[in-house]
């Protein structure tokens, strides 16, 4: 979806979703387009579904690894979630950081919300719970990443490019009104780290929602500046 709210569809497919419909509705008045910004921050629309997956992801499914599973150092890919079908390096170039825009939540509840919204499942590849309905670091690995397919949680005028190479990483909370967890924020360094290390993401590819896209996501609560110092701490190289 491009800024002024026009759709971003690839040539192949002309069709208008429901999604589509929705979010065509609320840009008619200045209400509809903040709506819309917060709609943005966590999908994009449901016709990336039908270009890039060729099947319909389940709602939510996907596995939780308890909090603490993970030293603050790091962790294995394997224990994040090996994906069955193998892991694609080819594919994924970036990382891209967000908050659920709510004090509390969990993966099923973000499904339900994307659902609504014209997609056939949770947008993005994994969730970090805030212990306000999921614990605090319960790390959520998603239908997405265990099948390898493309997410759908960037939004702006790039957002086909972002949605068919990066992972979506999304905190439970709101960065707007206060500050994420210490397990939350350890589960996300650590997840963001290995991630990194595996798939050889410099640094410069590891973003905020809020870098690429018009929206307030993951918030000025969320704490950028030691979240790098520490991901260079943990080994992710700098280009």
């Amino acid at each position: 979806m491009t800024m002024d709210g026009r759709l971003n569809m690839d040539s192949r497919d002309s069709r208008t979703s429901p999604g589509q419909l929705a979010l065509s509705a609320l840009l008619r008045s200045r209400r509809g387009m903040v709506l819309t910004s917060f709609a943005g921050s966590m999908v994009v629309l449901a016709s990336l579904l039908v270009l890039f997956e060729g099947q319909r992801t389940p709602a939510v499914g996907g596995r939780s690894i308890a909090p603490m599973a993970v030293s603050s150092a790091g962790v294995s890919l394997e224990a994040i979630a090996q994906p069955p079908v193998g892991l694609d390096h080819n594919r994924w170039k970036r990382i891209v950081i967000h908050h659920s825009r709510s004090r509390h939540g969990d993966a099923a509840q973000l499904a339900r919300t994307h659902q609504s919204m014209g997609l056939a499942g949770l947008g993005y590849h994994f969730v970090i719970g805030n212990g306000r309905g999921m614990s605090d670091g319960e790390l959520h690995v998603a239908e997405r990443w265990l099948r390898q397919q493309p997410g759908a949680h960037v939004a702006g005028p790039d957002s086909l490019a972002y949605n068919r190479d990066s992972i979506g990483v999304c905190l439970v909370g709101d960065g707007r009104l206060e500050a994420f967890g210490r397990g939350q924020m350890d589960r996300l360094v650590a997840t963001v780290s290995t991630l990194a290390r595996e798939l050889d993401i410099p640094m410069g590819q590891i973003l905020l929602h809020e870098d690429v896209a018009g929206v307030d996501d993951p918030g000025p609560y969320f704490p950028r500046d030691s979240f790098y110092k520490r991901l260079a701490e943990a080994g992710v190289r700098a280009r």
